[in-house]
């Protein structure tokens, strides 16, 4: 009978369990209340993911929006709990929109912060919401792998609660095998670990899936029972559009049963409940039902105006599903009536718009497919990208330690090439002291020999003193690299003059910070603003970057100090300076 594709509709919106809309409501204007008067902590971010959760049912836009709100508060405090359950509730809402891409990003990123953390009850709903998405997508061996890892997460918490849930996905994931033994044995399981809760609410809903399951499975004498277990449960909550769905599928039951005059009497009473609450859009399902059943009686005038009735219902609120099922049922009327024209014409409308719809489903997944090849390929994009960043910054790191060395090198060779300076200008004097006074000697002639003979010792002394400082100065020089036997060399074959200009330049060269910025500009192009704001709008000198560099190899203030020519105090004080101004950060990255 055509009812049962309506009954799949209920089916599906009753395995979905919400607080009513007025109870979220006035927890969502308690929290909005409260928000602006929070501080920057974890307690906002629990309120903005409560209003996140709340909004995904009717609002989910809004909840893309405190789901963001509450992830980016929780990074900037490190409140990794925070994070990983809004990145599950972020990834829900891309679900419920069909972003299935999106969706399943944020599941991964919580599922990957999740396990670092230990966060395990965030871990199982992000794998139970991945199961539902894989669901969605037809791709059902995934689904199962990601709902049965939940289940054994929370089997492992000993939540039951959350077990309950995950049994309930499972069941309707194989409703969609059609393997309805199964479907059954998870939906018991729910109702057995909703009990020992004493979830009455969730019971009841139970109750009523183990109808529907028993329905499909021509078991109707058991979804009957089910059926009434459910309608009991309601009428005790008080729950008048739920007593009326258990109303209509009891009434569908009756009708498979060819019993039509029960089936009539059950479907009337839920179309009563749901006109008297203003349900509109749930009065096709007793309408189209009550038209299938006069039909069958041979009441063709009442089967059609009822028919008619649910027509005009769907177009008004624009359910296009409903719509070709009603024409369907119209179609089924007529041809039963002999009236094979309006049966032909309501057949066609049903045959063009369901076309419609699978052409548009078509487009949707055809979109969907593309959405998701873009967004692997600007996965794997990115993935290049951060490659070819680590390999630049490795190189960047690289230079900037050979010229950390390199001026280092420079400041040993400038600090011996002073000193060497020093201790020659002090042997010029002394040749030139004992030079005068070898004329004195000579003049005195052979009355200052003996002293003559002294100051030639002491000449010697001298002589073996400045050859003991020279020997000093190139041990202290001595580094083992290359540049430094050049220089050395340049410094026997050459002369201190020309060794000096050469020392000169290789300062030069390692401290000109235009060069430095010239080599960034070239080689490293977006990182040019932030090293030419560091220097031009923060006035940074050519020491103080120097520092920096040193800090960020890992140098401390004692060895940047030894390096460069600066106290232990300066280079706190510089280090706190760009530590403050960010600079640092920019350099290093």
């Amino acid at each position: 009978m055509h009812f049962k594709k309506c009954f799949l509709l209920i089916i599906l919106w009753s395995l979905l369990t919400y607080p009513t809309h007025a109870q979220y409501q006035a927890e969502k204007d308690s929290l909005l209340k409260v928000l602006p008067t929070l501080p920057e902590d974890t307690n906002k971010v629990n309120v903005l993911n409560r209003l996140s959760v709340i909004c995904l049912t009717g609002e989910t836009r809004m909840a893309l929006k405190y789901g963001d709100r509450a992830t980016n508060l929780a990074k900037d405090i490190r409140f990794e709990y925070g994070v990983t359950r809004s990145l599950v509730i972020l990834g829900r809402a891309y679900r419920i929109l069909g972003n299935y891409a999106q969706a399943i990003e944020k599941q991964r990123e919580s599922q990957k912060i999740c396990k670092s953390i230990g966060d395990n009850l965030s871990l199982a709903k992000s794998f139970q919401e991945l199961g539902i998405i894989y669901r969605k997508q037809g791709e059902l061996s995934l689904s199962m792998k990601n709902l049965l890892e939940a289940l054994k997460i929370h089997k492992y918490l000993k939540n039951k609660k959350g077990e309950a849930n995950v049994a309930a996905s499972l069941s309707i994931l194989y409703v969609r095998q059609r393997n309805y033994d199964n479907a059954i044995g998870y939906s018991k399981l729910a109702l057995k670990l909703h009990k020992e809760l004493k979830l009455q609410n969730s019971i009841a809903i139970d109750f009523n899936n183990l109808g529907n399951l028993y329905y499909y499975k021509d078991s109707l004498n058991k979804s009957l029972y089910y059926y009434n277990q459910y309608k009991v449960l309601k009428e005790k909550l008080g729950d008048k559009r739920s007593i009326a769905i258990a109303l209509c599928n009891i009434g569908f039951v009756y009708a498979k049963k060819k019993q039509h005059s029960l089936n009539i009497d059950y479907q009337k009473k839920a179309l009563k409940i749901f006109q008297d609450l203003n349900l509109e859009n749930r009065q096709i399902y007793p309408l189209q039902s009550l038209g299938e059943s006069y039909a069958d009686l041979g009441d063709f005038k009442r089967a059609v105006q009822f028919g008619e009735n649910s027509l005009r219902i769907a177009e008004k609120i624009g359910a296009k599903l409903k719509k070709t099922e009603t024409l369907l049922s119209l179609s089924n009327i007529k041809q039963k009536a002999n009236d094979y024209k309006q049966a032909l014409r309501y057949y066609r409308q049903y045959k063009l718009l369901s076309d419609s719809i699978f052409n548009d489903k078509k487009s949707r997944q055809i979109v969907e497919i593309e959405t998701k090849y873009e967004t692997e390929k600007k996965e794997q994009e990115n993935k290049t990208l951060k490659l070819e960043a680590k390999q630049r910054n490795n190189l960047m790191l690289a230079g900037a330690i050979g010229g950390g060395l390199l001026f280092a090198l420079a400041i040993v060779l400038y600090r011996g090439n002073r000193r060497k300076q020093k201790t020659n200008q002090v042997l010029r004097l002394q040749k030139e002291e004992i030079e005068a006074k070898n004329v004195a000697i000579a003049q005195q002639s052979e009355k200052l020999k003996a002293t003559n003979d002294e100051l030639t010792r002491a000449n010697t002394l001298i002589k073996k003193e400045r050859d003991e400082k020279v020997k000093i100065y190139l041990q202290e020089a001595t580094e083992a690299t290359s540049k430094l036997q050049q220089i050395q060399e340049t410094l026997t074959q050459r002369g201190p003059d020309i060794t000096q200009k050469l020392l000169a330049n290789e300062i030069n060269t390692a401290g000109e910070l235009s060069l430095i910025q010239e080599k960034v500009r070239n080689e490293f192009p977006e990182f040019t603003q932030e090293i030419d704001k560091a220097l031009a709008d923060k006035k940074i000198t050519k020491a103080i970057w120097q520092v920096g560099y040193c800090l960020k190899f890992g140098r401390s203030p004692a060895e940047t100090a030894k390096i460069l020519p600066l106290s232990n105090r300066t280079v706190s004080v510089y280090g706190t300076k760009l530590r403050k101004l960010g600079v640092l950060e920019a350099v290093g990255k």
